[in-house]
């Protein structure tokens, strides 16, 4: 296997500046709460790894662009279908941060989204592996980004999740992965595979690819040495 690093990680939070990453207002009115948090997290952690433009970007999200879809379906249910608002439509498609990241950043190169609950996380870390194994990438830009809102909170409480300690959340983080030694790196990963672990993962926090994405940003600045599990995939990491 070819030795591969993790050259930053990035985490949107309360302090993260929109306005620093996203310069344009125009773009950053229009832009949702899901939108600004991922692009964030994404261009923060290209800065810390020092790059302006990764040669691949690979986005993940458990439930996708819920309040732009809410938005859609409500206009659809209140115009009968007639004079649609364009923006809510376009930007609850799952593949809107990576795009947003490849027009800010001018990648013209793979870019790819996975979007299914709690594997959607570990398939884009396999995909980056891939990408960097086979010689396609040197540097790929990995987000998990996910939003809660208030009708997800509404539809968990009726169905009694909130009772049984589910506490999904939001957020958006951030890293690169990169094929080439950096006196920086945060961690190598020296390597990795498949593992027979149930995919069908409870509807828990960790349904969420955020905050698994959140457990391995936690794992790497802790400096855990070892092998780290996420779903099926197991990485052996070596951090520091």
């Amino acid at each position: 296997m070819r030795t591969t690093y993790i050259t930053s990680v990035a985490t949107f939070g309360p302090t993260t500046d929109p306005k620093r990453y996203i310069a344009d207002s125009t773009s950053r009115r229009r832009m949702s709460r899901l939108i600004k948090m991922g692009v964030c997290a994404g261009m923060e952690s290209l800065e810390k790894a020092g790059l302006e433009r990764p040669d691949a970007i690979v986005c993940a999200t458990g439930y996708g662009f819920l309040a732009d879809s809410e938005k859609f379906l409500r206009a659809m249910i209140e115009t009968g279908g007639e004079q649609m608002p364009p923006t809510p439509f376009m930007q609850s498609t799952f593949n809107t941060i990576g795009s947003h990241l490849a027009i800010m950043t001018q990648c013209h190169g793979y870019n790819m989204t996975y979007a299914h609950r709690a594997d959607s996380f570990p398939s884009a870390m396999v995909d980056a592996l891939m990408l960097i194994e086979e010689g396609s990438a040197e540097d790929v830009l990995v987000v998990a980004a996910d939003e809660l809102t208030p009708t997800l909170d509404y539809v968990l409480t009726r169905m009694g999740e909130r009772r049984r300690g589910v506490g999904l959340s939001e957020g958006a983080t951030a890293f690169v992965v990169s094929s080439r030694e950096s006196p920086s790196a945060l961690a190598t990963v020296g390597g990795w595979g498949m593992t027979d672990a149930p995919s069908d993962i409870p509807l828990t926090d960790e349904a969420y690819p955020t905050a698994v994405a959140e457990r391995f940003a936690r794992a790497i600045g802790g400096h855990v040495d070892g092998d780290f599990a996420m779903g099926r995939l197991k990485l052996t990491l070596r951090c520091g």
